[in-house]
């Protein structure tokens, strides 16, 4: 299958456009107007509005795609930054920069979205506002935040929602103009708080959500056209404050708390005939539901069989690294010997805990003792703490080169508790395979089973698995005390490292709730 290269492809049918020229400005409209482009050209009505445009579309010239053809696509880079064209256009190369690196472009293809967020991640598509823009539905107060971590890794649950956002951008709102003949550019997003706690408060999702909010502001501006707040708890004020750093003034004007009259109130967005049953509309789902399950996902507890497993259980380490104390491991690969495949396995408990992977020595190939400069050092995982206290965290990254490599798992941020560690480190050729320099955020390990699902216009195309193999090492472990923190180390060399292991078992692949609220946006299209 091609890979998709475009952020927007043409639509399906082909859309009616006029031109038209506010203060000399030439930009590509709809034939038919609705509210988005008749604020945009309101906004080109400005002069300075629209010099900054026009030097935008001059200023990014040398790093062209074909989605800057559409007007409306580059106007969002320069709305998004108060119409300051320079702001605009680093926004823009950063994103095309996150977009190299987060292999966005791929992403539709490359990623099989795990089960367990098919299942239970809540949120879907079903119907249009009166805008013709397509409504999202978040039931977020029933989401269970612990147990989809203990479920799935960091990098699945962040890639499941930017895949969703790709989806959306790519295929959904093409399309929508393609049926509309209108310009369809934004989402509408009902949020509902319904069941909302303290478990949906747990701080590392918190982390996770805040973070995910980042990359859309970033990489996604002028999406959401209007945000819809229902069943508002208690505890939203401090969630919105939490958030209101990370938004844009413009995004958090579109945000809006609806009352005990919610019902009322979405009719007056949303036509009956496109608003779920539940939310006081009058759309079902074709076996009557009247939640249009199908197309929402409502989330539940994560049944304990989702959660992530060690696979090598039996052949993990028992460690304890002290407070303000690291435990390094070394793992020799002899001349001749590469490249080999270096995999880790490991989990802590009660507190997460800092890895890193390096070569040592100060010769340039690796070889001889270790070097206490950090700039001789090569850094193939940069230190970083993570989450092995939820899930097992594995991975695995490509030694091109003979020498010592040390695995290091830091506790030198903790000042009062020592941390057990179980880990797993192996040593195994790579008998020709790339796909680990291909796939930097795919599962690299080679014993977990994918146990993904794609959305049905996404054929399978999995990448092979080398088979493993042991390999000698020699290998020493030293409790090493920490006096001081270390100064952050060098900018690391390319890193393939995922997040955990077995998803243990799992409900049978076949089930598709998330595919198949996707396959029913056709009925959004064509309504």
């Amino acid at each position: 299958m091609k890979r998709l290269r475009q952020l927007t492809p043409q639509p399906t049918t082909p859309v009616s456009r006029s031109t038209a020229s506010p203060n000399g400005v030439n930009f590509q409209f709809p034939s038919e107007h609705n509210a988005y482009s008749q604020a945009v050209l309101q906004d080109l009505m400005d002069p300075k509005k629209a010099r900054a445009f026009e030097r935008l579309k001059s200023n990014v010239a040398d790093i062209w795609r074909p989605e800057f053809d559409d007007d409306f696509y580059l106007f969002r880079w320069v709305k998004a930054r108060q119409f300051d064209a320079k702001k605009a256009e680093q926004m823009l190369r950063d994103h095309l920069e996150w977009r190299r690196e987060f292999r966005a472009d791929e992403i539709l293809e490359e990623f099989a979205m795990p089960t367990v967020l098919a299942d239970y991640y809540t949120g879907g598509f079903c119907g249009h506002d009166r805008e013709g823009r397509p409504v999202w539905y978040d039931p977020i107060g029933r989401n269970d935040p612990e147990g989809l971590a203990r479920s799935a890794t960091r990098e699945e649950l962040i890639r499941g929602r930017i895949y969703v956002s790709e989806w959306t951008c790519r295929r959904l709102l093409p399309r929508r103009r393609a049926a509309t003949g209108r310009a369809i550019y934004q989402l509408t997003v009902v949020y509902d708080f319904a069941e909302f706690g303290r478990r949906q408060m747990w701080p590392p999702s918190l982390d996770l959500f805040l973070e995910l909010t980042r990359i859309c502001e970033a990489n996604y501006p002028e999406t959401m056209g209007l945000a819809l707040v229902i069943n508002a708890p208690s505890l939203f004020p401090a969630l919105f404050n939490m958030l209101k750093p990370l938004l844009h003034k413009d995004t958090q004007s579109k945000i809006h708390v609806l009352g005990d009259n919610y019902q009322e109130l979405l009719r007056q967005y949303i036509a009956p005939d496109q608003l779920p049953v539940c939310y006081g509309g009058t759309r079902r789902d074709p076996d009557g539901d009247p939640t249009c399950s199908s197309c929402v996902c409502y989330g539940g507890q994560v049944p304990t069989e989702y959660y992530l497993r060690p696979l090598n259980a039996d052949k993990l380490i028992q460690s304890s690294v002290g407070r303000r104390s690291a435990l390094k491991v070394d793992l020799t690969v002899k001349p001749g010997e590469a490249p080999v495949n270096l995999d880790w396995e490991f989990v802590t408990e009660e507190g997460d805990i800092g890895f890193e992977v390096y070569l040592q020595g100060s010769n340039g190939n690796g070889a001889g003792p270790e070097s206490t400069d950090q700039q001789q050092r090569q850094y193939i995982v940069q230190l970083g703490r993570v989450e092995s206290d939820i899930r097992p965290i594995s991975g695995s990254v490509v030694c091109q080169l003979p020498g010592t490599y040390i695995v290091k798992f830091d506790n030198g941020h903790s000042w009062t508790r020592s941390k057990k560690l179980s880990y797993y480190l192996e040593l195994r050729p790579t008998n020709g395979d790339q796909s680990l320099l291909q796939l930097p955020f795919a599962d690299c390990h080679p014993k977990r089973r994918r146990g993904g699902v794609r959305l049905r216009f996404v054929p399978p195309e999995d990448a092979p698995t080398p088979t493993p193999s042991s390999l000698s090492a020699s290998a020493s472990a030293a409790s090493v005390e920490l006096p001081a923190p270390p100064p952050p180390p060098p900018p690391p060399q390319t890193v393939i490292h995922t997040g955990s292991n077995s998803r243990g078992l799992t409900r049978q692949e076949s089930q598709e709730s998330f595919h198949t609220a996707c396959s029913h946006l056709s009925d959004t299209e064509s309504s």
